[in-house]
């Protein structure tokens, strides 16, 4: 573990106890080892022991914000044996399932949705269909397990139809194993806000190992704790560094 940020960290361990928390996870890389089959990308057994152990103490509020689609992420934990699918913040925030398995979306106008289409049917001509998935307000292409310079000619044609492209209110964003083309009005620093706005008294963390989490740990500096899982010597934003092997015990202390 690396402290990037002491005060925020002590404030934290002091302040959760007995008071509502909000613990807000990012899913793989965090709760899910990385695989290249992502269908099959399980938390493992004992960490999902400790979800489920979280979700049966009543002060404990438990979101996961993805960059999958939302619904994927409840199928992955329903298939980890999580018995209470949390909150469920999927495609960064573009979409969510709530307590009761009510989704909602975010409204992405009629043209840049079209645009999206257009932009899918272009990658399909270069790149094979299941490193292609087109998700309600993002395009993401995957190379994770591909040979690095397979994986570079990839990254390079789709990041020339994403420039290409020029759909309005969207930006490219690479990611831990790809990168995608994905609106500008949803990111995990909004999903996290608004999740503080709908929890004020809430004691929030957030724990997450990409760069797409940056977005989450700036919106929480000064509110809550945020965690970064990786390298300790990793540039980032968040106030504490973990490995992976420190998420199980670090979540127990919420049981």
């Amino acid at each position: 573990m690396r402290v990037a940020n002491a005060t925020a960290l002590d404030r934290f361990l002091w302040g959760y106890v007995g008071r509502e928390r909000l613990v807000m996870l990012d899913y793989d890389g965090t709760l899910a080892p990385f695989t290249v089959e992502r269908d099959k990308a399980y938390v493992p057994v004992a960490l999902s022991a400790v979800l489920n152990r979280l979700s049966m103490n009543t002060l404990n509020i438990v979101a996961v914000v993805s960059g999958r689609v939302a619904e994927e992420v409840a199928r992955l934990l329903r298939a980890s044996h999580v018995v209470r699918i949390p909150l469920i913040f999927g495609s960064h925030g573009s979409e969510s399932i709530d307590w009761n398995g009510v989704s909602h979306r975010i409204d992405i106008d009629k043209e840049s949705l079209v645009g999206l289409d257009r932009v899918y049917d272009l990658l399909l001509r270069k790149i094979d269909s299941t490193l292609v998935e087109r998700k309600y307000a993002s395009i993401a292409v995957h190379v994770r397990g591909m040979e690095r310079g397979e994986a570079d000619k990839v990254l390079r044609f789709a990041v020339s139809v994403f420039r290409d492209s020029s759909v309005p209110g969207f930006r490219i964003v690479e990611f831990n194993g790809g990168v995608e083309l994905r609106s500008r009005a949803s990111d995990k620093g909004k999903a996290v806000a608004s999740l503080l706005k709908r929890y004020p008294e809430a004691t929030a963390v957030y724990l997450g190992d990409d760069e797409t989490d940056e977005d989450a740990f700036r919106e929480l500096k000064g509110k809550g704790l945020s965690i970064r899982i990786g390298d300790e010597g990793m540039d980032t934003c968040a106030d504490v560094v973990f490995q992976r092997w420190e998420v199980g015990d670090f979540l127990k202390r919420f049981e």
